[in-house]
């Protein structure tokens, strides 16, 4: 007899909220009970006694190894909200994969690249926005040289700036994970969009800053300069890349989310 599936079924949420039931396999369904009465058994008339106990036997297996409709989930058996918000999740577009691609593509050329090992300790970005690594005495020297006085740091969680820094800096921390399974810009994106926009606007310079400057402190600066500098993600790169900065964006989930930041919040 078919076992069914040790996999529970997995309760969750559709985009918009809906809940469904995601089942692994088809035995995790459940399954209609026939009410039609017990077939009669076959006498043993005409028959040895080993027939009458193979026969049964023989009949059981095939009829076990047989699908039936009866496993086949029925439609009553899911809500009519559940059905439909199982049917209308979202795909992956074309167009999201195709600038997946492009991204991949772009950032395999600037690993070619034969200064990609020379990382600049602080790179300028747009009108007093800068980006880098975790300050040291170069560093510390540098910020003071460019008047900065506003500090993000995107690893607080690992490393608390304000050791290193004198007084009169400003220091916004956000505990970002580098790692494949957080979401960067769902956690952290509109509250260092409010930070830099505030900070410019009223003359100050803003350096963000994570452990090396490659993944979490680049992801927010390259979603805040394809916002508000109307750049899409290809475009973000190169200006890295003409600053000096090419050892970036290393954590692939960190890419797909700037991809699907730009095709479902900025892209006409």
């Amino acid at each position: 007899m078919a076992t069914p599936s040790a996999s529970p079924s997995r309760d969750s949420t559709s985009p918009g909220g809906t809940p469904f039931i995601c089942y692994h396999r088809l035995f995790d369904y459940p399954t209609e009970v026939s009410c039609s009465p017990p077939t009669p058994r076959p006498s043993c008339h005409g028959h040895t006694p080993l027939d009458c106990w193979v026969q049964p036997e023989w009949n059981a297996m095939a009829a076990e190894a047989r699908p039936t409709q009866l496993l086949t989930p029925k439609a009553s058996r899911v809500g009519s909200t559940q059905l439909q918000a199982a049917l209308s999740t979202p795909q992956v577009m074309k167009e999201e994969l195709q600038l997946r691609a492009a991204l991949d593509t772009e950032l395999s050329i600037m690993k070619m690249d034969p200064f990609r090992h020379i990382t600049p300790d602080v790179t300028p970005l747009m009108d007093g926005l800068y980006v880098g690594g975790f300050p040291d005495e170069e560093i510390l020297e540098i910020l003071k040289r460019e008047g900065i006085d506003v500090i993000i740091n995107c690893c607080a969680r690992e490393l608390d700036t304000r050791v290193v820094l004198p007084t009169g800096f400003v220091v916004h921390d956000f505990y970002a994970e580098d790692c494949s399974d957080y979401l960067i810009i769902f956690h952290c994106y509109d509250r260092f969009a409010e930070i830099v926009t505030d900070a410019l606007r009223n003359g100050h310079r803003v350096y963000v800053h994570c452990v090396a400057g490659v993944n979490r402190s680049v992801t927010l600066c390259i979603a805040y300069l394809m916002q508000y500098y109307h750049m899409g993600p290809i475009s973000c790169v190169q200006l890295f890349r003409s600053r000096g900065r090419v050892n970036i964006l290393k954590n692939v989930s960190f890419r797909h989310q700037l991809v699907d930041f730009y095709l479902n919040n900025l892209h006409a």
